[in-house]
């Protein structure tokens, strides 16, 4: 059974792009030559686009898939995946911080 990594972007129309941490600026360009330019690098590294969350009028958030290779799960150990039979989902190691969000992700077991 193939192992998928996902990559998840902020893509504020305006200009602005955000994943992982990293922010990408539009430069002296249209707007679609941006946008069109980052999804391009995306596809060359193999990742596809899955899922379009609409967040505002001039922002979304764009989900992508690949097949796992290996460093994509490098950052993922603050995660554990419950025991069979109590739940579906992917639980924080740590306890939500008082009165902050907590990051959730859920996937099928």
């Amino acid at each position: 059974m193939a192992q998928w990594a996902y990559k998840v972007a902020y893509i504020d129309y305006r200009g602005r792009i955000s994943s992982e941490g990293l922010e990408t600026l539009i430069g002296n360009e249209r707007r679609s030559t941006f946008a069109r330019r980052y999804l391009n690098t995306l596809g060359k590294d193999g990742w596809e686009l899955v899922g379009i969350q609409p967040l505002t009028a001039n922002s979304a958030y764009y989900v992508f898939k690949r097949t796992a290779q290996e460093g994509d799960f490098a950052d993922d150990s603050r995660w554990r995946q419950p025991d069979r039979g109590v739940g579906v989902g992917f639980y924080p190691l740590q306890e939500p911080r008082r009165g902050g969000a907590c990051p959730t992700r859920y996937a099928s077991i």
